[in-house]
């Protein structure tokens, strides 16, 4: 099937004739409104195509014409004008916009706001102007501008307002939504006292889904009451997402009702929260947009292709649960079959198969359980997607939060003590879990994913925090008890201690769609330039990778010495740089690997192993450290290892070994076992050392970030590790 990825070559090819269009110069412009005055029909894809057009041309003049033709235009081709607009990158659009919302009619005032928000350019002084609308269509969109419009105090005030005196199904449900964006704590036990209400209400009804997202594991009962009374698509997709396992019973009862929206949803959200894979192959129709006449002749027959969904078969479901019932923990909110964590909201959003329905709902819920104010639209370029992803994982990974915690902005509730985790979620191969430590209170504060700090919420998995000058971000102190005065209800975090061995099994790191490196001011070209986002090679504007966890800082002793000594001239009496009881500025240096074509490993002892498929990249002239490239070994070590070492990684080495960890995180363990690192003590201790390192010399941190695009490079062409 298709996937959202599958647009972008349509999306370069429309993009290179927007260009060639351009070229033609500005007697060319005429024709687009006469392209749109000519059509025979109702045509919203016209409107569309002239809306990018113009807004793809420099200069405020293109705005005003493509302004004028939607005016005179259908209102079934506003659709078309709003999606256009929203995609063009002429910035004179947020002016035409905010002017077109003081027009009489009230459907180009909603046509306007909806380009605002999609463009995430809402100016408060409009919000503040029409907060006194009566028409419901623009009440909605002002309820929905006010979730970031205005400051907290008066859009929180408007918004109980809104709840308290609406009917509108559409609007309240607005209303609460931004009230939740914002982290409102009330807003939660509003939607309690709606859901609480007739079980078959309309409303109840609406916003149950978003209770699912919000709620807390007290909730379960009056949300099950809900879905059984009133079983619609979007309510079984909601118990999907609020993860309990004890809902798995209605969502398998659901399977045999009469509505198939209703079966595929259940399904679908059984599968997310077990990750039991049963799947089946079906046929079903292929639905194709035919114009009017093809449409109305009638006799034409409906094609069906094959596809692969997930079994709907209530008896399969219930043995499979019988089965597996104990591998589940009721106390811990449960995604994929294992405690729920926000960054498999970002797998979900990544995720080639996922329909654009729920990547919106993912997205929705992404804002709500973090907190964070995200601006990825599924409907966006696919280069911005890409970007706008990136950047969110990036603040995710920096995040912390508890596994299997029902939160709202990462405020955990405290009806229950937090219990360990069960030993097949977090672990190596043999290890268990680490014990949850006391609950602390957090202070909640809006976060902006493109620049601002970050909630300090407390997580349990230390994975990655941004620093502007390294790949790694020492670990803070653990954040102390405190009393959020802007929630009502009480909330807490649990955090739990988890050693980078335990940090790094392969249900917790994900690979990126693309090296780990951005620039934070990407470069415009083509009529379209905000949309294609290119690298950078600087250090200072780069983040680094989500994928190399930051695990806590190794209890190394305070340097005696008064100076640091140079590494090159230490003597190995010092200490082993990777002894607990060594300064951190006396870490010695480690053998250099050799730049030649050779894999970035030691080879097993058994040479039977079969021959790769592709050869690692060398590190490149500029990181050969001076040792030629024709060098067969590389050259011996100044020092000597202190007994009892076995595994100290070059530049190169851990280069490669953190593109490995990135591209293939399910096989983590035999990753590091690959490369002697068979202890969490010596993973941790090669980490902190090349940490330090690699933060007192640039050079070398320059180096690092040219041999890690490398090594990620071939191991994603290779596409498996070596076994």
């Amino acid at each position: 099937m298709e996937s959202w990825l599958d647009q972008e070559p349509f999306e370069q090819r429309l993009l290179d004739n927007l260009d060639a269009f351009a070229a033609l110069g500005g007697a060319a412009l005429p024709t687009v409104a006469l392209y749109c005055a000519e059509a025979e029909s109702v045509d919203p894809e016209r409107s569309f195509a002239a809306a990018l057009t113009l807004g793809c041309i420099a200069g405020s003049d293109t705005i005003g014409a493509a302004v004028i033709a939607l005016k005179q235009s259908s209102p079934e081709t506003l659709p078309g004008w709003m999606e256009g607009l929203a995609l063009a990158p002429n910035p004179s659009i947020e002016a035409a916009m905010a002017d077109l919302c003081a027009a009489q009619r009230p459907e180009l005032v909603a046509l306007a706001l909806d380009v605002l928000h999609a463009r995430g350019e809402t100016p408060p002084h409009l919000v503040a102007s029409l907060l006194g609308h009566a028409e419901p269509a623009v009440v909605l969109r002002v309820a929905r501008a006010l979730a970031t419009a205005l400051p907290s105090r008066d859009a929180i005030h408007h918004l109980e307002h809104l709840c308290a005196a609406t009917d509108d199904d559409d609007i309240f449900l607005a209303a609460v939504e931004s009230l939740l964006r914002r982290g409102h704590g009330p807003a939660i036990q509003l939607l309690r006292s709606v859901v609480d209400g007739p079980a078959s209400s309309s409303r109840a009804t609406t916003v149950m889904p978003l209770l699912c997202v919000a709620g807390r594991a007290s909730d379960l009962d009056r949300l099950l009451r809900v879905a059984t009374a009133a079983p619609t698509a979007r309510a079984m997709r909601g118990l999907g997402r609020f993860g309990h396992v004890e809902s798995l019973g209605v969502l398998i009862d659901a399977l045999t009702h009469e509505d198939r929206e209703v079966v595929a949803a259940a399904a679908e959200s059984i599968d997310r929260i077990t990750a039991a894979g049963l799947r089946e192959m079906v046929e079903e129709p292929w639905e194709i947009e035919l114009p009017p006449e093809a449409a109305g002749a009638g006799g034409i027959p409906v094609p069906k292709r094959k596809v692969e969904r997930v079994v709907t078969d209530p008896k399969g479901w219930s043995a499979w649960l019988r089965d597996n019932a104990r591998r589940f923990n009721v106390k811990l909110k449960t995604r994929g079959g294992r405690p729920f964590t926000p960054l498999q909201i970002m797998d979900e959003l990544e995720a080639r198969t996922a329909p654009p329905g729920t990547r919106e709902e993912a997205a929705l819920e992404l804002a709500l359980v973090t907190g964070l104010r995200v601006r990825f639209s599924p409907h966006d370029w696919v280069a911005r997607q890409r970007r706008h992803l990136f950047e969110l994982r990036t603040s995710v990974a920096a995040i912390k939060v508890s596994p299997g915690a029902w939160s709202h902005g990462l405020e955990r509730e405290p009806e229950r003590a937090a219990s360990p985790l069960p030993s097949g979620r977090i672990r190596s191969a043999s290890d268990t879990p680490a014990s949850l430590s006391n609950t602390a209170r957090t202070e909640r504060a809006e976060t902006d994913v493109f620049g601002a700090q970050q909630d300090d919420a407390a997580r349990a998995i230390d994975t990655f925090a941004v620093d502007k000058s390294l790949p790694f971000h020492p670990a803070g102190p653990r954040v102390e008890e405190r009393r959020d005065p802007r929630v009502s209800e009480q909330t807490s975090t649990s955090t739990t201690a988890v050693d980078l061995g335990k940090t790094m099994a392969p249900p917790l790191l994900q690979a990126p769609p693309a090296l780990p490196f951005h620039t934070t001011d990407p470069a415009r070209s083509g009529t379209a330039g905000n949309i294609k986002p290119s690298p950078s090679a600087s250090v200072g504007r780069t983040v680094s990778s989500p994928l190399i966890p930051a695990v806590p800082v190794l209890p190394f002793r305070p340097a005696k010495s008064p100076a640091e000594q140079d590494i090159s001239n230490m003597a190995p009496a010092s200490g082993h740089p990777l002894d607990a009881s060594t300064s951190l500025t006396m870490t010695r240096s480690v053998p250099i690997m050799p730049t030649g074509p050779v894999t970035p490993f030691r080879p097993p002892a058994d040479s039977s192993e079969p021959t790769p498929l592709l050869s690692p990249p060398p590190a490149g002239p500029e990181h050969s450290f001076g040792v030629p490239r024709s060098s067969a070994s590389p050259p011996p070590s100044r020092q000597l290892n202190p007994p009892g070492t076995e595994a100290v990684l070059s530049l190169a080495q851990y280069a490669s070994l953190c593109a490995e960890l990135a591209v293939f995180p399910w096989a983590t363990e035999a990753i590091f076992q690959r490369y002697g690192l068979d202890t969490g003590e010596k993973r941790h201790a090669v980490d902190a050392a090349w940490k330090e390192r690699l933060r007192r010399d640039r050079g070398q941190y320059e180096s690092w970030q040219q041999m890690y695009r490398n090594y990620h490079d071939y191991w994603t062409k290779r596409g498996t590790p070596v076994r």
